[in-house]
């Protein structure tokens, strides 16, 4: 495994959970 994979999923978190705020934001408006 590279050593770098923790830190790719740290940004594919990060941006799915942004997605997901994006999202309830639009739901809220």
């Amino acid at each position: 495994m590279r050593p770098g994979i923790g830190g790719l999923m740290e940004e594919v978190i990060e941006a799915a959970s942004q997605r997901l705020r994006l999202d309830e934001d639009r739901g809220n408006a």
